[in-house]
């Protein structure tokens, strides 16, 4: 087992002292004599998600199987029934190649390029990362109604007019070669989670048998945890009694065709990294049978099919609303027009209908009541990316209103309020380099993103600006605007800010 921390220093002020810091640690298991298949150190980091088969190529089984993901979607933060894109795409758009997709980490939430081998490894061996030459065999992209022996597709990978492509390989290596198969994926950065659909994928644990192994491997092919069985348990093929245990004593057989134990069923395989440290997945293939010589899983083969989400683009959304009349917050002190209550502008489906707002984070009121001259305006603009999509170069204008003037000073003796993330920042209305907030006219907004005002405003109307994200100035740091994920999550998705005018004479 090798343990890794990371270690620092710095020098204590107050006593002038050197002083260390060791962080916790985390492990990967190398074992002194290779990979025995099966073997391994358990690793509490690592939680596998491996759910039961389906069986039979119809509309019924294929919603089935589209249901097996289901909880690992959960863990991951996604939900059970998302828009997929096929990694390899379909037979009239295809992209990726047999050797090569792109996977978005759903934990990471960034994108990560995939290599795909076909490996070999002796049964008797222990090589950690398999062989790479396979004799005689040629994987596929495959467009056909089902995967590998008749194995159902999940119904959001279905298509008839245009079907998802599935990596296919069916030569299975030469009987009694004493090699088993297994497909390698390398990722080019190290990832939290990953999950596919397999088809035809034979495994057996009662001792008659082979059991298909889950291999996760760091990118210097040391071990992470212990092999992972994939154990035959309920199998589900739309007729009652669904589901019904299986029996692995009767898979296998000369007749191919016998129910379970993964032959002509397909599950969903997965896993959860807390530690983010896979950088390697094999899958090894297993065998039903159980005469012996036949039954070490020497000839046996696999596919796989598997998606991206489809993330929907930044969606920005504003609303905004009067939160105060000289400096009352409660109410309007001209004639206690209430300003502390959450206001919906009554227009169907308008941004400030979104779901994704925290419950009663829209305070204020859209017609304040009476001001009169002298009487001081507060304005709280609230922003969203109500889209899964990171949003980049995000400015909000406003413009200032007819006979009325900004008022300076009044937030922490600066001029502006905005507060995202959970932190308040205090910013100016000048153009001076320590914010991305400025009150220009509509002939002097500074350079960046278009303001989109209306036609009807005037070169010497006043505007406030502000650049929500930026790599200079405050707040610093916030170069992009993260995406939602659900009602107020993340916090560093949604925002406001507020500035206060005075109605002229």
């Amino acid at each position: 087992m090798i343990e890794n921390k990371a270690t620092g220093s710095f020098v204590n002020p107050f006593n002038n002292s050197q002083e260390t810091r060791v962080s916790s640690s985390v492990t990967t298991t190398t074992d002194l004599n290779g990979c025995a298949i099966g073997q391994g150190t358990s690793d509490s980091s690592i939680i596998p998600y491996i759910s039961d088969e389906v069986r039979r190529n119809v509309i019924a089984t294929r919603d089935l199987v589209d249901t097996l993901d289901d909880s690992w979607r959960t863990a991951v933060g996604q939900p059970v029934d998302p828009e997929l894109e096929s990694w390899f795409g379909t037979a009239g758009t295809p992209q990726g190649s047999v050797t090569n997709f792109s996977y978005h980490d759903p934990v990471a939430n960034n994108t990560v390029n995939v290599a795909v081998e076909l490996v070999q490894l002796p049964i008797s061996g222990t090589e950690c990362a398999g062989e790479t030459t396979v004799s005689g065999s040629s994987p596929t992209l495959s467009s056909s109604s089902s995967l590998q022996s008749s194995s159902p597709r999940p119904a959001s990978l279905y298509n008839s007019s245009d079907q998802p492509r599935f990596w296919n390989e069916t030569h299975g290596g030469a009987l009694s070669d004493l090699n088993r198969n297994a497909v390698l994926l390398t990722f080019d950065q190290p990832i939290s989670a990953f999950g596919f659909w397999v088809g035809d994928l034979e495994t057996r644990t009662d001792g008659n048998g082979t059991p298909a192994i889950l291999r996760l491997l760091e990118a210097a092919d040391n071990r992470i945890g212990s092999d992972i069985e994939i154990v035959p348990t309920s199998l589900y093929d739309g007729n009652a009694p669904d589901p019904e245990l299986i029996n692995q004593s009767l898979c296998g057989g000369t007749g191919n065709d016998e129910p379970g134990c993964g032959n002509r069923s397909t599950r969903w395989i997965s896993f959860v990294d807390s530690s983010a440290r896979v950088q390697k997945v094999m899958l090894i293939v297993g065998d039903d049978d159980s005469a012996a010589g036949n039954n070490n899983a020497d000839s046996e083969h696999l596919s796989f099919i598997g998606a991206n989400t489809v993330v929907s683009p930044p969606e920005i959304l504003l609303v905004k609303r009067i939160t105060a009349i000289n400096g009352n917050r409660m109410a309007n002190p001209n004639d206690n027009t209430p300003l502390n209550l959450e206001t919906k502008d009554d227009v169907a489906n308008s941004d400030d209908d979104h779901n994704f707002w925290p419950a009663n984070y829209l305070l204020g009121e859209i017609h304040a009541g009476l001001v009169q001259p002298g009487d001081e305006i507060e304005y709280t603009l609230y922003f969203i990316n109500a889209g899964e999509g990171t949003a980049a170069d995000v400015r909000i204008c406003d413009l200032i209103q007819p006979n009325q003037s900004f008022v300076t000073g009044l937030y922490g003796g600066n001029d502006i309020e905005l507060d995202i993330g959970g932190n308040t920042y205090n910013l100016t209305a000048v153009s001076d380099g320590a914010d991305r907030t400025e009150v220009a006219t509509v002939s002097s907004i500074p350079t960046g993103p278009n303001c989109n005002l209306l036609a009807t405003a005037n070169n010497n109307d006043a505007v406030l600006v502000l650049d929500v994200t930026g790599t200079t100035g405050s707040p610093a740091g916030f170069t992009l605007f993260p995406g939602s994920t659900g009602q107020g999550s993340p916090n560093t998705a949604y925002g406001f800010f507020r500035f206060t005018t005075t109605v002229e004479e």
